[in-house]
């Protein structure tokens, strides 16, 4: 295995300002190096988007930074295989995160990093030049289960998480919902995603504020009800991450809450 380049790619992710960069793999065939990007900016509560998505969409920002990581590679590895995954849905991120030693698991079924909390997002570059892998780490969620009682929904059970009510997924679904979605819509007071099990969990009290000024400048906190073209919409919004869904699904939340907030401009549009 390639020790020294380890060492060699870990820093070179650090001069690049990602705080946070581990190694999981089979230590055979694969090797992941896995990126954790904070994004909390110290404010809470300011409109009715969810705090991921106060600043520039995630999948972009955090593509970026890993692309060039995959470079550094290729150019002391030319033949190397390389592929970026950002959010897949599928939970490996967060699995490559704990085996990464970079957090661990908590109630909420997000990973909890030390210094920023569960406020990251997670990426990594999955090669085939074989890297030491890390080790997890050793400490653990305290279990309060204040996330379990605080959910809108009643979607966190036994550290696992119930899609089907979870106020962040339904805010993201297209179509008309059941009155029940509506409910945990309502009650989770946003119109993008939900907040909810991370401000009551003790482990981000103390959470750092992320050093990435794609995601602590230009932020907008709300929007109000979108009467532009979808055109113009993606012009003005396309490189936020609750842009992939359109404006409609946005309505729709807007219209659930009854909120009347303004856009990046504090124009009414």
């Amino acid at each position: 295995m390639n020790k020294t380049f380890k060492t060699s790619v870990l820093e070179y992710a650090k001069t690049l300002g990602i705080p946070f960069v581990g190694i999981a793999g089979d230590g055979a065939t694969y090797s992941k190096i896995v990126c954790l990007f904070p994004y909390y900016t110290g404010k809470k509560n300011m409109g009715n988007l969810s705090l991921y998505a106060y600043g520039k969409d995630y999948h972009t920002i955090c593509g970026e930074y890993l692309l060039k990581i995959a470079d550094y590679i290729r150019e002391h590895f030319p033949l190397a295989k390389t592929a970026i995954h950002v959010d897949k849905g599928d939970g490996n991120d967060k699995e490559a995160a704990f085996l990464a030693g970079l957090g661990f698991y908590g109630k909420n079924t997000l990973i909890i990093n030390e210094t920023y909390g569960s406020f990251v997002f997670i990426g990594y570059v999955e090669t085939d030049v074989i890297l030491p892998p890390d080790a997890p780490l050793s400490v653990s969620c305290i279990g309060c289960g204040k996330c379990e009682k605080a959910c809108p929904g009643g979607a966190l059970k036994n550290g696992k998480l119930d899609e089907a009510k979870c106020a962040s997924y339904i805010s993201q679904k297209k179509g008309a919902l059941s009155e029940e979605e509506t409910a945990i819509i309502r009650k989770s007071g946003l119109l993008w995603g939900c907040d909810t099990c991370q401000t009551v969990c003790p482990h981000n009290e103390a959470a750092k504020i992320t050093p990435l000024k794609a995601f602590s400048e230009d932020l907008i906190f709300s929007l109000s009800h979108l009467t532009v073209s979808n055109k113009a919409f993606l012009s003005l919004y396309g490189d936020r991450a609750f842009s992939w869904r359109g404006k409609s699904v946005i309505n729709r939340n807007l219209e659930v809450i009854s909120l009347h907030e303004t856009n990046r401009d504090g124009h009414t549009i």
